[in-house]
């Protein structure tokens, strides 16, 4: 009864070891996967070599030394075409710059996933979402979308990018953030701030500065001065002009991110549009014309935007309809 009961127990014991060494469904897709990815690269870069290969005999060329360049002329000869967008044109590039880059899996030791977000379909991207999780309590600064996306390896949705900006904007409100800076370093991208290109005129013989501003329909030829803060709109003061608040504003915007409202007088004659309008036009015309006195202002003001043109205008309208987007009750 002893030697049954032994051998029973090793028996089972045996038969344990075999259920729990034989490869799950999961390993087996796991191996597949890498499989099918590898062997999909492999055919690619076949037959982009066979290609390259007759396109060169084709041109007449020696196929050990046809690169890149080779290839577009011999493709704009082929085969021209007149599309405006480039990435519409006939093209052959190596698969790897074409195929997107997958991120290789990583298991342990019994070929099981180590990410846990393995089964979601984005593993990269939840391990992001649990590593910033984890750093609630510090900051982080906002990066571009091809920025995660190369980290990542994985093209995520729009939906999960804002998700991303959202989680790290919460840590951007809090201190301390020199604890995590490997892991802002990783996702950070600088980008530079270009200030807008504007012609600057200098002062003529009299100190005087002038300037043209365009909103809508309406256009504003300034002039400007030192002096005490006087403004005139023709041949009236600004508040006859502008009777409303909100347009006063407008047109004296420049002058108060600034804060040199009692430093210059303005002369402005201003013709077309409604209030709306002019009141633009004449705070693109400030603007640019502040710039003649001193060029320091500039940054300040193209933060603000005040040195390009307003490109919005009221939308046409159409026909059979009682305005641009309004139809007839019928």
């Amino acid at each position: 009864g002893t030697q049954l009961r032994k051998n029973l127990i090793h028996s089972s014991s045996n038969s344990l070891v075999r259920q729990y060494s034989k490869p799950t469904e999961t390993q087996n897709l796991i191996k597949s996967t890498v499989v099918d990815q590898e062997l999909k690269y492999k055919n690619e870069i076949r037959a982009y070599e066979r290609g390259k290969r007759r396109l060169a005999l084709m041109m007449e060329k020696d196929p050990e030394t046809f690169n890149d360049q080779d290839i577009e002329e011999a493709l704009a000869y082929l085969l021209p075409s007149s599309l405006f967008a480039k990435d519409a044109r006939p093209m052959m590039k190596h698969p790897l710059e074409l195929l997107p880059k997958v991120k290789a899996i990583q298991v342990d030791k019994d070929n099981r996933p180590i990410s846990a977000g393995y089964y979601t379909g984005f593993p990269a991207f939840y391990d992001l979402i649990h590593e910033i999780g984890e750093r609630e309590e510090l900051l982080m600064s906002l990066i571009l979308g091809k920025a995660i996306k190369d980290v990542l390896q994985e093209d995520i949705t729009d939906r999960q990018y804002n998700y991303v900006i959202a989680r790290l904007g919460r840590l951007q409100q809090f201190p301390n953030s020199q604890h995590i800076s490997e892991f802002i370093d990783k996702y950070r991208r600088a980008v530079e701030h270009r200030l807008t290109k504007v012609k600057i005129r200098p002062l003529n013989y009299a100190g005087i500065a002038s300037s043209t501003g365009k909103r809508k329909a309406a256009t504003a030829n300034i002039q400007i001065q030192e002096g005490s803060g006087k403004i005139q709109i023709n041949d009236r003061n600004l508040i006859e002009h502008f009777p409303l608040l909100l347009h006063r504003e407008q047109a004296l915007y420049p002058l108060l991110i600034l804060n040199v409202t009692d430093e210059y007088d303005i002369t402005c004659t201003v013709r077309g549009g409604g209030p709306s309008g002019q009141a633009g036009a004449i705070r693109l015309g400030i603007a640019r014309a502040l710039l003649s006195f001193n060029e320091g202002y500039k940054e300040k003001l193209d933060q603000y935007g005040l040195l390009i043109r307003d490109p919005r205008i009221v939308e046409r309208k159409k026909p059979g309809q009682k305005k641009a987007r309004r139809k007839f009750a019928w």
